[in-house]
């Protein structure tokens, strides 16, 4: 027998349908200004779960390897608190969870901010952990770098850089680690201040609001 428990989050936006597979029963504890849900649901075998909801996606949260999990907050940022059961405690104890990007951008290794000198090497490099169905399906992908005075640059594969918001991928994305940029020197680039970027929304509709994002900041002397 299979569940989808409901309920709805009623915004500006309108009501929209709040579920989760396999929940027999849902109850939302709490909503941040980005319209991200979070709550608690019980399965067939009457278990406690977390769950966060965004976008018309939930996912589950379990606190590890304990059991009677429940997820009864959350801000702007992504950081949701709840509770579990503790088996050794016997006791119900608090937790924290804050999120962690599975987009992440480095200069020369770093996660910035790097300051470099005009002969050093510059090497970019990108990544992205895919969730443990393999792939994030669909997905957007989008990189580009922050130039002096606050232009931005999108990487466009078949044009290079360019100024206007540009895909560089699109379709079921998987993990990668690659490099976006090794050069012996940094002379190519006037001395100033950049930041490299990596966006990933998992959807397809063109526009870069950025789900997943990191960024690396490095300062060319």
């Amino acid at each position: 027998m299979s569940y989808l428990a409901s309920n709805f989050l009623l915004s500006e936006s309108g009501a929209r349908l709040i579920t989760h597979d396999g929940a027999r029963s849902l109850e939302i504890d709490d909503v941040n200004n980005l319209d991200t849900v979070v709550g608690t649901f019980t399965d067939a075998g009457s278990a406690q779960h977390g769950f966060v909801w965004a976008n018309g996606k939930s996912v589950t949260v379990d606190y590890p390897s304990k059991t009677q999990t429940q997820v009864l907050g959350i801000n702007d940022a992504g950081v949701i608190v709840g509770s579990y059961f503790d088996q050794d405690t016997v006791a119900r104890l608090g937790f924290v969870a804050v999120p962690r990007s599975p987009v992440d951008v480095k200069i020369n290794s770093s996660d910035g901010p790097v300051t470099l000198g005009r002969m050093s090497r510059l090497r970019v490099d990108v990544a992205f952990q895919a969730p443990p169905s393999g792939s994030l399906d669909p997905a957007e992908l989008y990189v580009g770098v922050v130039s002096p005075g606050g232009g931005v640059l999108w990487l466009d594969p078949a044009r290079g850089l360019v100024t206007t918001p540009t895909r560089a991928f699109t379709g079921a994305l998987q993990t990668f680690t690659l490099p976006l940029l090794d050069l012996p020197n940094s002379l190519a680039f006037p001395p100033a201040t950049y930041t490299w970027f990596m966006l990933v929304d998992d959807n397809v509709d063109g526009v870069p609001s950025g789900v997943f994002s990191d960024f690396a900041k490095v300062t060319l002397q």
